[in-house]
């Protein structure tokens, strides 16, 4: 039965599946006073804006960011469209 099973798994050739990134956490340095919402139009997470809060432990979009620290932001993680041609 296992080699039944493993053997009907075909190759993945769906462009918008292999074209995956892995989301990883980006630092980013604050060296001017913002908000959270600021931060994020500065630099895009592609996560929502709630999560973004949560991983950098804020109360939500209009908490301050104090210069000189290092706040938390996700890239990657979505899929990308394939190149033409693939």
């Amino acid at each position: 039965a296992f080699r039944r099973t493993i053997g009907s798994f075909q190759a993945l050739r769906d462009p918008a599946a292999l074209n995956v990134q892995p989301a990883r956490i980006e630092l980013v340095p604050v060296t001017d006073r913002m908000t959270l919402t600021q931060f994020n139009q500065r630099y895009p997470s592609t996560i929502p804006l709630a999560e973004v809060a949560l991983i950098n432990g804020l109360d939500g979009p209009d908490a301050p960011l104090p210069p000189g620290r290092s706040y938390k932001r996700v890239v990657g993680g979505i899929a990308r469209t394939a190149p033409a041609g693939q």
